[in-house]
């Protein structure tokens, strides 16, 4: 990610984002050199959405997504794999079956459902300032 590329991907997000002053919006984010954009993050805030930046080396605590949705992904990707294999006595698998194997696993993986999962697992969302005990984040 660079800081151009996370430019346009903030303006893609806030014009996709149903957020107005009654229905806030919170970006959740780590601190990658890209995300500490001035102009990224002054556009946010010129459009009401508010960044939040995850403290430094607490990641691991704060990957929702890698849990609940590439964690499936993997798993679903592994079982379209096998089978491919079944389905396919006798062949090599190619570069050319994986788009066609991690797109049909994707919107398993994906689901509204994981999504929501891993904020609320990770206390994000309801919120839940209780999720991890203090020692867990002594590394911050």
């Amino acid at each position: 990610m660079t800081e151009n590329n996370f430019v346009r991907h903030v303006k893609h997000f806030i014009a996709h984002t149903k957020h107005s002053k009654e229905r806030p919006v919170v970006l959740l984010l780590d601190k990658h050199d890209s995300h500490l954009s001035i102009e990224a993050l002054d556009y946010c805030k010129q459009n009401g959405v508010s960044v939040l930046l995850f403290p430094p080396h607490c990641s691991n605590k704060h990957q929702h997504v890698d849990v609940s949705v590439y964690g499936q992904l993997k798993t679903c990707v592994n079982r379209a794999c096998g089978a491919w294999v079944t389905n396919h006595p006798g062949h090599t698998m190619t570069i050319y079956d994986i788009p066609g194997i991690v797109n049909s696993s994707l919107h398993l993986a994906a689901s509204p459902g994981n999504i929501k999962a891993g904020f609320h697992l990770f206390g994000i969302y309801p919120f839940n300032r209780d999720i991890f005990r203090d020692k867990e984040f002594m590394g911050a």
